[in-house]
């Protein structure tokens, strides 16, 4: 069983939260949602490249680590998001009305 290694696009989940509402624009919720799926889809697919490795079923140590490393990547990108997130949060509630 061969597992082919999606590059990480952060834009193709805005295109199909784009596509599912033409008028309305996308939502921020559901692009963190894409972000996330994304994120869960590239661990998986490290965790059964690793899985693979371990139990010989294939010899490509450099595939099991580019994997590894987009899944760490995806979600580092994720922790950057919700930091700026929190950040943004405490700088409006330190706004004086």
């Amino acid at each position: 069983m061969e597992i082919r290694i999606q590059p990480i696009r952060i834009a193709s989940s805005l295109e199909t939260a784009t596509k599912t509402k033409s008028n309305e624009g996308v939502g921020f919720g559901e692009l963190l949602n894409g972000l996330m799926q994304q994120a869960v889809r590239q661990q998986t697919i490290a965790d059964d490249l690793s899985a693979q490795l371990a139990l010989g079923e294939i010899d490509d140590v450099a595939t099991v680590m580019i994997a590894a490393e987009k899944a760490a990547l995806s979600w580092q990108l994720l922790q950057q998001v919700r930091n700026k997130l929190v950040e943004a949060y405490q700088e409006i509630m330190r706004m004086q009305v």
